[in-house]
């Protein structure tokens, strides 16, 4: 299953505050709405590989999950945010794609 268009790496760190984003990231940690991990960069439909940049999604009750649930949004899994930018460069989701189980890392 192809996920819809991510930011790359550097397209991210470029992403001004109130912007809307799409990335994809290998999640470390999330714990009370908090999604940390590394974004991954799109090889193909099914590969993405690791980049060393960290980033942070918010989710809460009005973050639409897709292809899961809450819970699947652990260390680990693969998930695909969309959402706006925020000052501190973290994310607030819209919507987070569970995309493990359907794509590899390099």
């Amino acid at each position: 299953m192809a996920a819809a268009a991510a930011s790359d790496e550097q397209q991210f760190s470029q992403t001004a505050a109130g912007e809307e984003t799409k990335i994809v990231l290998e999640i470390e940690s999330a714990a009370d709405g908090a999604i940390k991990g590394k974004v991954l960069e799109k090889k193909s439909d099914t590969v993405y590989t690791r980049t060393n940049t960290a980033a942070v999604a918010h989710s809460g009750s009005q973050t639409k999950f897709v292809m899961g649930k809450a819970d699947d949004a652990r260390a680990g899994a693969v998930v695909h945010v969309t959402g706006a930018a925020e000052k501190d460069h973290s994310i607030t989701a819209e919507q987070i794609v569970i995309l493990t189980g359907y794509v590899k890392v390099d």
